[in-house]
């Protein structure tokens, strides 16, 4: 995938961020790497929006080269 298709998917979960729907998700579908860390850091950021500090905090683990700031 190239870099334009990572940043394309990562903006995919920021999308699925508006509509209410786990953006998450999409993730998965990022190859390991900085992108899926952006898209695993917005998918957290999103939660903790909706005051779901748990599910957030789950996400901020797992977002790489973001997770020092995504714990703030």
């Amino acid at each position: 995938m190239d870099d334009r298709r990572k940043r394309a998917a990562a903006a995919l979960a920021a999308s699925r961020c508006a509509h209410d729907e786990a953006p998450e998700t999409v993730c998965e579908e990022v190859p390991s790497g900085f992108w899926r860390d952006e898209c695993i850091f917005l998918s957290a950021e999103y939660w903790r929006k909706k005051r779901k500090p748990s599910r957030a905090a789950k996400l901020c683990a797992q977002s790489g080269v973001w997770a020092d700031n995504c714990a703030q």
